[in-house]
């Protein structure tokens, strides 16, 4: 193993387990030509805690990333579980249920490596998934541009170029950053009160 593989392991081992520690998860967002991300990807996972992971894609490419393989349409079968790692090949297509749905399998310090073309190109990219909802018949695709600007203001989204080695930035976690903690109205603390005060046979 060379020095610079060796450093991004250690780079990648080290920011899954802040993750982890923080409890939180990453998009890593894979940006360049099919067979390239798909390479880069497979020799990452080496470094990476993805034993138990899945790839949602080609089942030659799950198998040289030693994850398991996932057809789309199976993917109800893994809910349930948490994954540490998540790979999804999206110039197969993205199906947005299944797409959201696994992404919830990630547990605390789990990436999700979504490969796609540059974002640039997402307006024009013709996803396999179009012709089941009809988006195949148009030629442009403003909801794709416009996620794409958001991926691209997001801090928190890793933007990983297939064709460049080099450890991209990271954003760990800040020491002491909690994680997601959902907010809570004064109107859902009453009817959490209300339901608990119910669960224990208390009218008033």
């Amino acid at each position: 193993m060379s020095d610079q593989t060796e450093t991004t392991a250690s780079d990648w081992c080290a920011f899954q387990q802040a993750l982890a520690d923080s409890g939180q998860r990453r998009m890593v967002l894979v940006e360049g030509e099919r067979q390239v991300a798909v390479a880069r990807v497979a020799g990452l996972l080496q470094a990476l805690s993805s034993a138990e992971g899945i790839w949602v894609g080609r089942e030659q490419d799950a198998a040289r990333a030693g994850l398991g393989h996932l057809r789309v349409k199976d993917y109800r079968r893994v809910l349930g579980r948490e994954l540490p790692v998540l790979v999804w090949d999206g110039w197969e297509g993205t199906s947005p249920d299944a797409f959201a749905a696994l992404s919830g399998t990630l547990r605390a310090g789990g990436l999700l490596f979504w490969l796609m073309p540059p974002l640039a190109q997402w307006s024009d990219f013709d996803d396999p998934d179009y012709s089941r909802t009809g988006l195949d018949r148009t030629s442009a695709h403003p909801f794709a541009a416009r996620l794409a600007a958001i991926l691209a203001e997001d801090p928190d989204v890793i933007r990983l170029v297939a064709e460049d080695a080099s450890v991209p930035d990271l954003n760990r976690p800040e020491p002491g950053r909690a994680g997601f903690q959902p907010g809570q109205t004064a109107e859902q603390q009453t009817l959490v009160a209300d339901i608990v005060r119910a669960g224990q046979g208390r009218r008033r």
